[in-house]
């Protein structure tokens, strides 16, 4: 096995080591109706049982779920797992993002 075994190395753990994961989808909610952290609680648990979901933060302190995907074609799915528990959902860069007419002008 060319040198690997010399190393400790087996050839299968090389391949799994240099294993080529397709590029994830990001999405950050901001989340309203949530009372508790066992609010957020439900939330992680509902989203984490949906087809292509790698993983779930949510907190009742950020009131936002960060959803990470393998690809975005089960996005809606995770989406209704959160509204089906009653909670509103929107894009967390939009509901954080200040609005434009609270920004005083810049002075020079």
């Amino acid at each position: 096995m060319l040198r690997l075994a010399a190393i400790g190395c087996s050839l299968s753990a090389l391949l799994v080591a240099c294993e080529v994961r397709p590029p994830t989808v990001e999405v950050a909610y901001a989340v309203e109706g949530m009372h508790c952290d066992g609010c957020a609680q439900a939330i992680v648990a509902e989203v984490s049982e949906v087809k292509g979901v790698r993983s779930v933060k949510c907190t009742f302190e950020s009131k936002q779920a960060v959803i990470v995907l393998d690809d975005a074609t089960s996005l809606a799915e995770a989406e209704r797992a959160i509204t089906k528990l009653g909670y509103t959902i929107s894009p967390a860069a939009a509901a954080m993002a200040p609005a434009a007419s609270a920004q005083p002008p810049a002075s020079r």
